[in-house]
């Protein structure tokens, strides 16, 4: 598919990027930021068994202008665990998607957190 969100390096079509690997060792505090279409993912331990913990804030960045599409009930999507009443089809607007860039927004939170 197109935009397949899971992606078999091993696939056909793939042959140049399987050697093209980085990694990052990432300590406390570092922040990591991928392009979406980028093939990432992150290892845990071999045994599957964690002995310590990784807490993680994930995001998504939209331009302006951008629309939103409802993707609850297509299995792991948790884009639409709040309140913000958008409907599929329907401008991106939102103060629980904000605006941070170029800058912060202060009546959108409060509207969030009223």
């Amino acid at each position: 598919e197109e935009l397949s969100v899971f992606v078999d390096i091993e696939q056909e079509g793939l042959e140049e990027y399987k050697d093209q690997l980085l990694e990052f060792r990432t300590m406390p505090g570092d922040m990591l930021i991928w392009h979406p279409r980028t093939i990432h993912k992150v290892d845990g331990p071999s045994d599957g068994i964690w002995t310590t913990y990784r807490r993680v804030l994930g995001g998504t960045v939209a331009k302006a202008g951008t629309t939103y599409h409802d993707k609850r009930g297509t299995g792991g999507v948790l884009s639409d665990l709040g309140r913000h009443g958008l409907e599929d089809g329907m401008k991106l607007s939102s103060p629980f998607f904000p605006i941070v860039y170029p800058r912060f927004d202060d009546d959108e939170a409060r509207d969030r957190d009223s």
